[in-house]
């Protein structure tokens, strides 16, 4: 339900979404829960069959608590900035309670060309809580969003963000990534 509310708070057609990064327990039960959501929510919009690929950082990562939604996120927008979807590295064979088949969804389960070059990317982004806590957001790429390159212009522009963060976050996060690098043997660059 609460992805059908992001989708209309977005006044965005479902279909626009190529892309859900998936909370993805990676358990028998879990996975097969959250899938029939995402696809029942796709059902109430169309019929069309394997249109929107989904994967999980934590197929490639682990579990990161807290920090899960957030590494989601930064995934999605990495991905969107590069143009592509990164693969799912440990997945080996579907879910035997889940059709893909028949569904709307797709694994992405080797590094895979997104949209057109001018083409507006949609995402969603799903995050479960151990509170109960739930949130599917919409990302968009920012293609229309940039600013148009001025001639002679001798600066470049750069975006600045301000973020509040503590340090055991990011002393969290280098652990993981860390971690994360040291189960691959393909260089990171394979990903994106």
């Amino acid at each position: 339900m609460y992805k059908r509310q992001a989708w209309e708070d977005a006044k965005l057609d479902p279909k626009k979404i190529s892309y859900v990064e998936t909370h993805g327990t990676g358990t028998l039960l879990g996975d097969p829960i959250e899938f029939k959501a995402l696809n029942n929510a796709f059902r109430k919009y169309t019929a069309d069959r394997q249109f929107c690929g989904i994967g999980s950082a934590k197929s490639n990562m682990g579990h990161l608590i807290a920090a899960s939604g957030c590494v989601g996120m930064m995934k999605v927008i990495l991905a969107m900035q590069h143009r592509t979807l990164p693969a799912s590295i440990n997945f080996e064979e579907p879910n035997p309670h889940i059709n893909f088949l028949d569904s709307a969804l797709y694994i992405v389960d080797q590094p895979t060309p997104w949209g057109e070059e001018e083409e507006t990317l949609y995402a969603g982004v799903s995050s479960f809580g151990f509170s109960g806590t739930n949130v599917h957001v919409i990302l968009e790429s920012a293609e229309k969003y940039q600013p148009k390159a001025k001639e002679n212009s001798a600066k470049p522009r750069t975006l600045k963000s301000c973020m509040s963060c503590n340090k055991n976050f990011f002393a969290f996060i280098k652990i993981k990534i860390e971690i994360f690098h040291s189960r691959i043997s393909a260089p990171v660059n394979k990903f994106f």
